[in-house]
């Protein structure tokens, strides 16, 4: 397809740029499990706009009515509300939709089997965590105690994981939690990490 013309962008732009903020915006909740051919990534970006229009079909048939065709920056606020800001919506309102497992509750009400969008445990138990102290054990046997709060992140690469505790704790055999000085986090290599413990 050639853009020497304004009705080509403007094709592209309606037909594409929907399904693309769509699929842009849920990327940043959810990783693919792997990289599509360029069919289904099209018939993916398709999709979606096509969804994105059915959902706004009640203010396109007023736009294309003709009510808005005195008032031309209405007009103008409107498509740009079903091109660039609802596909943003719907994939906030479908990445809250998976993330609180509505979909594997309807299908257990239906008695049917379900595959989990989550590829790892890792994504799952950090995708949502909440703020704790975790103790993470290497594979030397080196025990590392840490809080996990708002400032600290753990990698959603799927080819490689790692940790960043934004403070370091030292621990006794009693249970005696004590915050190391004069740090400013700690950086964990995830190859390095055996397993990791949740603190209550």
């Amino acid at each position: 397809m050639k853009f020497d013309d304004i009705n080509s962008i403007l094709l592209v732009l309606c037909v594409f740029v929907p399904g693309f903020l769509f699929d842009c915006t849920l990327a940043n909740f959810f990783r693919q499990k792997e990289r599509k051919s360029k069919e289904l990534l099209l018939l993916g970006l398709l999709t979606a706009s096509a969804i994105n229009y059915i959902i706004c079909l009640p203010i396109i048939y007023y736009l294309i009515d003709g009510v808005f065709i005195n008032r031309p920056v209405v007009l103008a606020a409107l498509w740009f509300f079903i091109i660039f800001c609802m596909p943003v919506m719907l994939a906030l309102v479908t990445a809250k939709i998976l993330q609180k497992n509505i979909i594997l509750r309807v299908a257990k009400l239906l008695d049917l089997p379900y595959v989990n969008h989550i590829l790892t445990g890792w994504d799952k138990k950090f995708g949502n965590m909440k703020s704790c102290y975790v103790v993470v054990t290497l594979k030397d046997g080196t025990e590392v105690g840490g809080y996990f709060g708002e400032n600290s992140l753990s990698s959603s690469l799927l080819e490689h994981k790692d940790i960043y505790l934004e403070e370091t704790y030292t621990f006794s055999d009693k249970g005696v939690w004590t915050q190391v000085d004069n740090t400013k986090g700690l950086w964990i290599n995830g190859e390095e990490i055996a397993f990791i413990e949740f603190v209550k």
